[in-house]
């Protein structure tokens, strides 16, 4: 378990992000030049630079790598963390208040703990690696076990990818909410908010902090195509959802890449 200083001072970085938010320029939103997708701004490298070196003064001799940033390699590394400076860019060029803050700990392949923050609604969720909560409040996952109005957030890339995944769970008589946003959709799912959402790959960037708030709140976070989540690597297929729904989604998932390569 994380020491609670640890856990005060990460808290309070994650929240020190607001006044940097709202400072960002015009020009520090626009993607930059030459990038192709996912995009990069200004800000995200901004943002990641900041991270970076704050934590490292929480956790010194530990690794830091940042998404967008560059990597520091701790002295006597015992755990690597993680940061995603923005999750969920597209969302923050064009204002949409679904982008999120997060960072998480790796040790011995294992998310130790995770944390996120919205810096739109203020909301701090965390896991301890036994628990999952958001702003102290405890966290858990829904209850619904079949597709029949299941609520499942996909994404515009998703749709893109997998044309057929949307019309296959309309069919099977869920309901689908379009969002942008993969940590925000995962903690709708922690929250017991919504039931699922889908990621065709799931990078390392975000994939330990999602991991980690919806496993640890009763949920499952499984590959529909390998076994394990590859914490620093991409997993494909992705299901983020409630324990009962998992498999299923998985299935239909499965189902509509056998079908439509």
């Amino acid at each position: 378990m994380i020491k609670p200083e640890i856990h005060g001072r990460i808290i309070q970085l994650l929240l020190s992000t607001k006044e940097s938010f709202r400072k960002f320029l015009t020009n520090d939103l626009k993607s930059m030049a030459g990038r192709e997708a996912p995009p990069e701004t200004n800000a995200d490298k901004q943002l990641a630079i900041y991270l970076t070196n704050e934590l490292a003064k929480i956790v010194p001799d530990n690794t830091i790598i940042a998404e967008d940033g560059e990597t520091i390699i701790g002295v006597k590394s015992k755990s690597t963390w993680v940061i995603d400076p923005i999750d969920g860019t597209i969302p923050f060029m064009y204002h949409i208040p679904s982008y999120m803050v997060s960072i998480y700990e790796l040790k011995d392949n294992a998310v130790k703990s995770a944390f996120v923050y919205n810096p739109n609604s203020g909301d701090i969720f965390y896991s301890d690696g036994n628990q999952s909560f958001c702003n102290d409040m405890l966290m858990k996952v829904s209850n619904h076990d079949s597709l029949v109005e299941a609520r499942i957030a996909l994404s515009g890339h998703t749709i893109e990818t997998l044309p057929h995944l949307y019309s296959t769970l309309r069919e099977a008589g869920a309901y689908i909410i379009l969002q942008e946003g993969l940590v925000f959709r995962s903690s709708l799912v922690a929250c017991g908010y919504i039931d699922a959402t889908i990621q065709v790959g799931l990078k390392k960037f975000e994939s330990g902090a999602i991991y980690s708030l919806v496993t640890n709140a009763g949920g499952m976070v499984l590959s529909s195509t390998q076994d394990d989540i590859q914490f620093l690597d991409t997993s494909p297929n992705v299901v983020i959802s409630n324990a009962t729904l998992n498999s299923k989604l998985a299935s239909v998932l499965r189902k509509v890449v056998k079908e439509n390569p």
